[in-house]
């Protein structure tokens, strides 16, 4: 008999997860993500510290130009707080190595669709699947930061002169930067999973970014709280910096962002899909089967059931043909970049 008299036998199956149970709530399969993968997500941390040493050069390089005279007195004082603010822009991520935000994105992602990831097998791959668009990104990011930091520095030295159009200009800047920051939620989100253009991902960014204005800013005020939080004491800040800042931050943007991008881009991708069945292939489908009509759920998008895909495009599927229930799906899907 397994177990000890019926107990601590592992061998039973569990009740498992009524049929009828109402879906957890998006904070609920966080912290249960979270929780899981807490492990994976030190893991991820420490891989993207290490391949993200350019990106901690542009953190020193961009906070010098955000801080150009020292804040303290106290030169340690003074590192820490520089560190404190860099780390809130790596973690966003607006300083950072392109490929190494990108294959920490794809792994972060999946955890977020409640998917496996290989940590280093798709961190690398994706990283390197991505290495152009990622690298133009990060470039581009760099050169908007250091623009935005010397605006900021420059009109700031115009309000201590008492002048009112500087005010005005420094409120528009800082508003740019805003929503700068607000459009890195869905810039590397997006790039991992549409073949689409540079130019579409910070075009769908910067709507992604007006459109979503107040929750935007809460998931800003959110991650920057729990990255301050960290630093209270510094030398732990530092410690969890390196451990699991980021990946926890990464973690909570791809959950915020990706039923964003779900909602407004692969929904509306598969629904464009569904529709290329025409009436002329159901009618050809109808005709060889003999039936009057095929059924088909206009609303759902979805093709009648026991239809394949090569049954709806007019084509006899062969004994040689791969079953499509047994194809990986895509990394990518392919889109226009549109989604409204």
């Amino acid at each position: 008999m397994a177990g000890f008299f019926g107990f601590f036998d592992y061998t039973k199956p569990g009740p498992g997860i009524p049929k009828n149970a109402p879906p957890k709530s998006r904070p609920r399969v966080f912290f249960d993500v979270f929780i899981r993968k807490f492990w994976k997500l030190i893991q991820i941390n420490l891989l993207y510290t290490i391949f993200n040493i350019p990106g901690i050069v542009f953190l020193f390089i961009g906070v010098q130009f955000m801080f150009p005279s020292i804040m303290f007195e106290d030169i340690e004082i003074d590192l820490y707080l520089r560190l404190m603010f860099g780390s809130l822009f790596i973690c966003f991520p607006i300083l950072c190595f392109g490929p190494a935000q990108a294959g920490m994105t794809f792994c972060l992602r999946n955890f977020a669709r409640e998917e496996h990831a290989f940590i280093w097998g798709d961190f690398k791959e994706h990283g390197l699947k991505n290495i152009k668009e990622s690298l133009l990104i990060c470039l581009i990011d760099f050169c908007a930061f250091l623009l935005l930091c010397i605006a900021i520095n420059f009109y700031g030295q115009l309000i201590n002169q008492q002048r009112f159009w500087a005010l005005i200009t420094f409120g528009v800047i800082a508003l740019a930067f805003l929503l700068f920051s607000m459009m890195h939620l869905y810039i590397y989100p997006m790039l991992v999973t549409f073949h689409i253009t540079v130019r579409q991902i910070y075009k769908n960014a910067l709507i992604f970014a007006t459109i979503r204005f107040i929750p935007n800013i809460g998931i800003l005020l959110l991650c920057a709280a729990i990255i301050m939080a960290s630093f209270l004491i510094t030398e732990i800040g530092v410690i969890l910096f390196f451990l699991i800042t980021t990946s926890l931050i990464g973690l909570i943007i791809n959950f915020y962002a990706y039923p964003t991008i779900k909602k407004y881009m692969i929904d509306r991708v598969q629904e464009e899909a569904a529709a290329e069945l025409s009436g002329e292939a159901r009618d050809a489908i109808a005709e060889e089967s003999g039936a009057d009509r095929v059924d088909y759920p206009e609303e759902s998008g979805q093709p009648a059931a026991g239809l394949s895909a090569a049954d709806a495009d007019g084509e006899t599927p062969s004994d040689n043909d791969p079953d499509p229930n047994d194809e990986k799906p895509a990394d990518k899907i392919f889109t226009d970049g549109r989604f409204i």
